[in-house]
């Protein structure tokens, strides 16, 4: 019986693939599949997966598309395919500590998810430990307060196992052909799983590459956020999962649009970022007009508040206040604003 299958989205990774499928390949757990979904690659990444298929004909499985599905289309490729009772995600520049999958099995004891904590590792091969910050040692019971504090504080994905059958049962894949995918399929995992379970260490090795989407402020696909924010509020309406959840969706629906606004629209602006304005202010009236009586919109770091009410007055406005931070007046007043309304 498979324990764990490894899903492995793959897109010109050849220069540094091989590290991460050994990774996969030593784990101290031998119940194990290993499933690398090429998605599309221009380079030779096809290749070294045909090479590991090759030379590991019982345990890795190696997919090759046809039609460039990006990473969460790549991953839902994977899920159908999976034939372990948990499922783990690794990146392709990224690699995992042999006794991770053994961990976090074992730990697991039928729950639904079971997780550790990860390190980043940088180009010049310094690490940096970070400890995920669950409510306790053995999460055990997940009610709807225990989500909503494992949501704001534990928001990385890849750092858990996922039972196969909470995937399957509830219809949980990943968005196709946008960017931030796994924040919708991490928000919705949490909200249906019943269990979970914390083990201390330090088991997946994030690699952080000074080029990538995250850091690029203006990288086009830093906007699908606005779409990612918007799927999880409407998804939650359709499953049936608002009610009981309200303040957790209006949190990230709201924290979602307002990080968008003030970290990706507003820096170096240009005009195409007004439609996108336009847009986070549409979306907002029609879900939450009464936004600024909720508990979400209260939670919201003041600076956040300023920048996201600006915005649905008039996105015209943000803008010109935004371009206008450096004078002395406008310094002023946005210091007078952040004092008294948002105390």
């Amino acid at each position: 019986m498979v324990k764990v299958s490894i899903i492995i989205p793959v897109h010109n990774s050849a220069q540094y693939v091989r590290k991460c499928f050994d990774s996969c390949l030593c784990q101290t757990l031998k119940e194990i599949q290993i499933i690398a979904v090429d998605d599309l690659s221009q380079d030779n990444s096809a290749d070294i997966i045909r090479e590991y298929e090759e030379r590991y004909p019982d345990r890795f499985v190696g997919i090759y598309l046809e039609k460039n599905l990006r990473q969460g289309g790549a991953r839902n490729v994977g899920i159908r395919r999976a034939e372990g009772e948990y499922i783990a995600f690794v990146d392709s520049d990224d690699h995992i500590q042999p006794d991770m999958c053994r961990v976090l099995y074992e730990n697991a004891c039928g729950a639904d998810l079971s997780g550790a904590d990860f390190s980043y590792v940088y180009q010049s091969g310094e690490e940096k430990h970070v400890n995920v910050p669950y409510s306790d040692s053995d999460v055990g019971e997940l009610t709807p307060e225990k989500k909503r504090y494992f949501l704001s504080k534990c928001g990385m994905f890849w750092t858990r196992i996922y039972k196969r059958s909470l995937l399957l049962e509830n219809s949980l894949f990943f968005p196709e052909g946008l960017f931030f995918e796994d924040a919708w399929f991490n928000f919705m995992c949490i909200l249906y799983a019943s269990t979970a379970r914390k083990t201390d260490g330090y088991f997946y090795k994030y690699y952080q590459s000074p080029n990538s989407t995250t850091r690029n402020k203006k990288d086009k696909r830093k906007y699908e956020r606005i779409d990612i924010a918007r799927m999880i509020y409407d998804s939650c309406v359709e499953r049936g999962l608002y009610t009981l959840h309200k303040n957790t969706v209006e949190e990230k629906f709201l924290g979602l649009s307002a990080s968008t606004v003030l970290y990706t629209c507003l820096p170096d602006y240009s005009d195409d970022d007004l439609q996108y304005l336009h847009a986070i202010k549409r979306d907002i009236m029609q879900r939450m007009p009464d936004y600024r009586r909720s508990t979400a919109y209260k939670g919201l770091p003041s600076e956040e508040r300023m920048w996201l009410d600006l915005t649905v007055r008039s996105p015209e406005k943000a803008v010109h206040f935004h371009k206008h931070l450096n004078s002395i007046f406008f310094r002023a007043l946005r210091k007078a604003m952040l004092c008294t309304v948002y105390r």
